[in-house]
């Protein structure tokens, strides 16, 4: 089990964040939560946006890049100093790909949800990974971060043919994705030796080999 100090610094350690989302019109369904306190959180989110009609999810687009690197930010720092030395809070903020966020975007695979015009989550995927799931930390806890997931599963669902999406979680955010259906494969090394969670979400009817 990694120690509250250990942290990942590779591309798929920065996919695991806490996060949430509505079902959105322009781009379809959310798929079945399996799990019982996912599917809760996501119902949350849905009456709230009852009362919230401006929020919705949709494509993300080139025009909102520094706003999901800032909301990245905004996201670790709100959590990450509370398990991270300020040299791997540093190290962390410093860790994601800015031409893969525009590899997501140009292939429609990239997601926010968006309130009145302002960005508060993030969710896609990338080849056979769920990444850059982000909520702003004004709004955690109403159930946007297990929607966004959701949603984001949903699309890759739809438009792959793998039975599986796999996740690299950042050590706090375990429960998070356990939530949402996913489960550990294993505890992996970065490549400054600190440790993540290698975790997986079944969403084909048959299961696939462990492959990730």
């Amino acid at each position: 089990m990694p120690s509250a100090t250990s942290r990942s610094t590779s591309p798929t350690s920065a996919s695991g964040d806490e996060a949430v989302a509505d079902q959105p019109k322009s781009i379809g369904r959310l798929a079945p939560i399996g799990h019982a306190d996912a599917r809760m959180a996501v119902c949350c989110f849905q009456r709230y946006c009852q009362n919230e009609p401006q929020m919705n999810i949709d494509y993300a687009s080139d025009a909102n890049l520094a706003q999901i690197v800032e909301l990245r930010r905004r996201a670790f720092l709100r959590l990450a100093p509370q398990f991270y030395s300020a040299v791997e809070v540093r190290n962390l903020l410093a860790d994601y790909d800015t031409d893969q966020l525009r590899t997501m975007i140009a292939g429609r695979r990239l997601f926010c949800c968006r309130r009145n015009d302002d960005l508060c989550g993030t969710s896609g995927w990338h080849e056979n990974r769920l990444r850059h799931l982000y909520v702003e930390p004004d709004c955690f806890g109403q159930g946007i971060g297990s929607a966004l997931l959701e949603h984001a599963v949903a699309d890759f669902q739809a438009r792959t043919v793998q039975h599986a999406i796999w996740a690299g979680v950042i050590i706090y955010a375990r429960g998070f994705y356990e939530k949402c259906g996913f489960q550990m494969v294993s505890i992996e090394k970065a490549s400054d030796g600190s440790e993540y969670y290698k975790m997986r979400k079944e969403i084909g009817r048959s299961a696939s080999p462990i492959d990730g």
